[in-house]
């Protein structure tokens, strides 16, 4: 993620397979986040439907 940055990317996009099955999701968003990339999930959208996932 620092080299998109370094390339001056503004955003980072998180798609592929089921990108909320990746255990480590909600610290890849902060840490994108914390560098000021904009991130994006595409995804089937089913495990938003859980409340605890999106705690």
């Amino acid at each position: 993620m620092m080299a998109l940055r370094e390339d001056n990317a503004k955003i980072s996009l998180l798609i592929g397979g089921e990108p909320t099955l990746y255990p480590d999701l909600s610290e890849i968003v902060s840490f994108g986040s914390q560098i000021n990339l904009k991130m994006v999930i595409i995804n089937n959208g089913r495990r938003f439907k859980n409340r605890r996932f999106i705690e």
